[in-house]
């Protein structure tokens, strides 16, 4: 789709739940890893083991927050090859994309 939407490459459902529970159960970056992407992998892997110290440092919520989100990031990275915030955009669509409706044609 030409218009900027994120379209998941055709993978089977349980190859996407092996490495979405991977990359948030178990260690954030394990998809990252699975796809060989080794640098991106060990950067979201390091933010694993860091947001775990930080819960262990007395940081209770930072810690699994920062877990889960590194996690989700990760596991958005590998399907869509975009951070999980570029998937939700601002809600209004670009200039260019704006359909005429009755409403528009009414109004001239």
């Amino acid at each position: 789709m030409s218009n900027g939407e994120s379209v998941p490459p055709t993978r089977g459902p349980l190859i996407n739940a092996v490495e979405v529970v991977a990359d948030v159960m178990i260690l954030p970056g394990l998809s990252e890893l699975i796809e060989g992407r080794i640098p991106s992998g060990l950067a979201y892997g390091t933010g694993g083991v860091l947001a775990n110290l930080a819960t262990r440092w007395g940081f209770a919520t930072l810690g699994p927050i920062s877990w889960i989100a590194l996690g989700l990031d990760s596991y958005s990275m590998s399907v869509y090859q975009k951070h999980i915030w570029e998937l939700f955009g601002s809600g209004s669509p670009a200039p260019g994309n704006v359909k005429a409706g009755p409403e528009t044609l009414m109004r001239g």
